[in-house]
């Protein structure tokens, strides 16, 4: 599974949560840092399709995941992406 992530480097914990999740299941991350980037909000709410207020943003296999660290984990559990 290819994940990426949207997020910040430093003080989020839901963005360390999903790189945790990956890593812990061996997927292919990417994580992108979006200050070190230069992605703000509007150009992040342009990749995802729709309005977002806060990261992480994740994609799976290419597929926006709505929800962030919340919507990752339970699309998991629930063997969304298997």
């Amino acid at each position: 599974m290819k994940v990426k992530i949207y997020g910040r480097k430093t003080g989020c914990k839901f963005c360390d949560t999903a790189k945790q999740v990956c890593e812990a299941n061996k997927f292919d991350m990417e994580f992108i840092d979006i200050v070190t980037a230069g992605i703000d909000g509007a150009k992040l709410s342009e990749l995802c399709g729709e309005p977002v207020r806060q990261v992480p943003q994740i994609f799976v296999n290419d597929v926006y995941v709505p929800g962030g660290c919340t919507g990752f984990v339970e699309g998991l559990k629930e063997g969304r992406w298997n």
